[in-house]
């Protein structure tokens, strides 16, 4: 699933990609996936780049759950 506004970028293009994340290093990112491990990948990378304000939210289910009580 999607949510509005968000912005879809695979783990495995991060790296490639990572100029779309922006220049503001401590501007938060949330991000999220199934189940919330290549969110990890994709924080991992993220955090190697320099970027301070990232959330991993885990797994998109369980997002929207949270976000929808």
């Amino acid at each position: 699933g999607t949510i509005a506004n968000s912005l879809h970028i695979p783990h495995d293009q991060v790296t490639t990609r990572i100029a779309e994340f922006g220049d503001d290093k401590n501007r938060q990112i949330v991000l999220y996936c199934r189940s919330g491990n290549r969110a990890g990948k994709a924080e991992a990378i993220l955090r190697e780049n320099g970027y301070q304000n990232i959330l991993n939210a885990g797994g998109y289910t369980a997002l929207m759950e949270y976000k929808q009580p």
